[in-house]
């Protein structure tokens, strides 16, 4: 079967979306960020915890979700073409630990500097808002990821193609 990387990138976003929910919900229900706070008169629920515990909860669960889905990328890939030429998983597991990390640490502070404040080393942002930047830091970490764990588990090879050569050798 041929490679089809766009769907990879899809598939990616998807199942990035997916595990960014997941991820919240985890880091949420077991006290990763355990301080809950009410924002102004509004009785508006709000994460505020210290912005340096934030960012390293953040950026290890995007870590360790970019992990398991460049190991599991290439696991399925491997299954789909076990002839292919694919790199090791000592390579294809820290590209996604990196690119998982450094997602989120492009997404949270800017995030949460657009979304909710910083005052005083405490970062405040609403529970919506930190859903939300979740979501995005999952499509857009695990669109990358998938895509690139899947092309360097099944790389492009170049192939003959015989309907070309026909046609430059009638031109000819």
């Amino acid at each position: 079967m041929k490679p089809s990387y766009s769907s990879a990138f899809g598939v990616g976003a998807i199942v990035g979306l997916v595990f960014g929910a997941v991820a919240m919900l985890f880091v949420g229900a077991t006290g990763g960020l355990p301080k809950l706070g009410i924002e102004g008169e509004a009785v508006t629920t709000v994460f505020a915890v210290p912005a340096s515990a934030l960012w390293i909860v953040t950026i290890l669960v995007a870590a360790i979700a970019g992990v398991i889905l460049a190991v599991v990328t290439r696991a399925i890939a491997r299954a789909i073409d076990p002839e292919a030429a694919s790199i090791t998983l000592w390579i294809i597991a820290p590209v996604g630990a990196i690119v998982g990390g450094v997602v989120a640490f492009a997404v949270f502070p800017l995030g949460v500097s657009l979304l909710g404040s910083l005052a005083d080393g405490v970062a405040t942002v609403s529970v919506a808002d930190m859903v939300a930047l979740a979501l995005i830091t999952g499509v857009s970490g695990g669109s990358i990821i998938v895509w690139s764990s899947y092309v360097m588990a099944r790389p492009p090879q170049p192939v003959e193609d015989p309907e070309l050569l026909a046609e430059r050798l009638v031109e000819a």
